[in-house]
């Protein structure tokens, strides 16, 4: 083989590294970029579902005051809406 064939066959080698290297770093970004949107959306959720969340003595006091048009049960939680 001559120098310039050895040469060549390097550079295809560093090519392919290189590229594999690009493609690997940006799957790795696109992943986390939606774990990020995941956990954002999660703490979103998690503070919405804390605004609809009433405690026993805001509730009553709610009901007797007919400010309350729905209560939704869910086990271990009520929600209303007013």
């Amino acid at each position: 083989m001559s120098m310039k064939e050895k040469e060549k066959k390097e550079e295809n080698k560093n090519n392919k590294k290189d590229s594999k290297l690009i493609i690997g770093l940006v799957i790795m970004l696109v992943v986390l970029v939606i774990i990020a949107l995941l956990a954002l959306w999660m703490m979103n959720k998690k503070e919405s579902e804390d605004e609809k969340t009433l405690a026993y003595t805001d509730l009553i006091k709610e009901v007797t005051a007919q400010n309350v048009e729905k209560i939704e049960m869910t086990v271990r939680k009520y929600y209303c809406k007013s």
